[in-house]
């Protein structure tokens, strides 16, 4: 099989999708910018240094409409001269590049696949919003749309008033990937009491609910550090609440690779304090490092994390609660191992050289052999169906969202 693989969005998903699909076989051209090239270079060198499969690699930004067209129509020129049989958006595009991209292969008859990590937006993504048309446009053309759990399917069919087959369940596969050039650590290095909080620092991420708890941890584990690692507006918000709390550290910027995988290598404990999720990325990076993990019981996480087995799930925006969990996992090393055992377990089980890419395959096959590529007036129509969606509760949220 022929595959165009744009990996732009999250590089590092879909790079190791490229890797595994090259590894069984199948022919793919992984579509990342400058940008994500520097970037999975620092990560992980060897995927890209071991040539399984072919790259194209287009400009971040600073070229303008007409410079954008004209990288999109020399893409297109490429995918085509390798006869790709579809093109899988890793990511649903915002940008107008893969906009672009995206519209001139479905209109040359091209079979398209998305992969929606996300089935809604996320209170206060408000730059999402105004490249609202393009993502509706994108999956209004796509003949399969792949999400990481059945909830995410459900969710994102009523969300987006689009039909339930349309929708693939492939689950999320692991972040070996940035465990590729992560510190090693001794045994007593690993075990400090450290409480990493990392990514982005939105509203919906609960950072109010984790300093409350801090306070708490802070009388009776006075060894206990929590670093908060990453940049958002809520942080901006609540840099004062965290200054006065003794035993919180502010990362306030972006953290490069390097930085990172050195706090996952030497935290004890991953928290996840969401108030609202589907998925989750440090979820997933965690589990690769072998993390014990204490996180929100929101979205589809109850479907990665299984409460007391490989992590332990808590009731959202309960600081005591949340405090407890922390507490009880600092002071039992043993259950901290065992929770990070399975969690590592887990993430060797989501292997992408396994289910994942034959999941993956099944759904390319079922496009190119029984799919039905959406006529003009119907993905038209599926695209104001999704407008008025747009309309009638996200620019509600989004002015709620401020308000509060």
């Amino acid at each position: 099989m022929r595959i165009a693989l744009s990996c732009r969005g999250i590089p590092q998903y879909g790079i190791q999708l490229a890797d595994a699909l090259s590894r069984r076989g199948h022919s793919v051209l992984a579509i990342y910018s400058d940008r994500e090239l520097r970037e999975l270079l620092q990560i992980a060198p060897s995927y890209l240094e071991r040539g399984r499969f072919s790259s194209a690699i287009t400009r971040e930004s600073g070229t303008g409409v007409v410079g954008q067209l004209l990288s999109a129509s020399f893409l297109l020129a490429k995918i085509l001269c390798r006869r790709c049989e579809l093109l899988h958006l890793t990511a649903v595009p915002s940008s107008l590049f893969l906009h672009m991209l995206a519209g001139a292969a479905w209109k040359l008859g091209m079979p398209i696949v998305c992969t929606l990590h996300d089935p809604e937006f996320h209170p206060g993504d408000i730059k999402h919003y105004k490249h609202f048309r393009r993502i509706t446009r994108t999956l209004a053309m796509a003949e399969k749309i792949i999400v990481h759990g059945p909830s995410l399917a459900r969710r994102a069919a009523e969300v987006w008033s689009l039909p339930r087959e349309l929708f693939a369940v492939v689950p999320h596969g692991n972040y070996d990937i940035y465990c590729e050039n992560a510190p090693v650590l001794s045994h007593d290095e690993q075990q400090q009491p450290l409480i990493l909080f990392f990514g982005r620092m939105k509203k919906y991420k609960g950072l109010p609910v984790l300093l409350d708890a801090a306070r708490i941890i802070a009388r009776q584990f006075p060894a206990a550090r929590i670093v908060l690692a990453g940049t958002g507006d809520d942080l901006e918000r609540n840099l004062e609440t965290c200054r006065s709390i003794p035993n919180v550290e502010v990362r306030n910027r972006y953290i490069p690779w390097s930085e990172g995988a050195a706090l996952f290598a030497e935290s004890a404990l991953v928290v996840l304090p969401y108030t609202e999720a589907s998925q989750s990325g440090p979820l997933a990076i965690a589990q690769s490092f072998g993390k014990a993990i204490v996180a929100s019981s929101v979205g589809a996480i109850p479907e990665a994390l299984e409460d007391e087995k490989d992590g332990l799930l808590v009731n959202p925006g309960d600081p005591h609660e949340l405090a407890a969990a922390l507490l009880w996992l600092l002071r039992n090393q043993d259950e901290r191992i065992r929770l990070g055992a399975a969690a590592r377990f887990k993430a060797c089980n989501r292997c992408w050289n396994g289910s994942i890419v034959r999941e993956t395959v099944s759904v390319y096959e079922s496009v190119l052999n029984h799919g039905r590529r959406p006529r003009a007036d119907e993905a038209k129509a599926q695209m104001q169906r999704m407008q008025a969606y747009y309309e009638s509760h996200v620019v509600v949220s989004e002015h709620q969202y401020y308000r509060e």
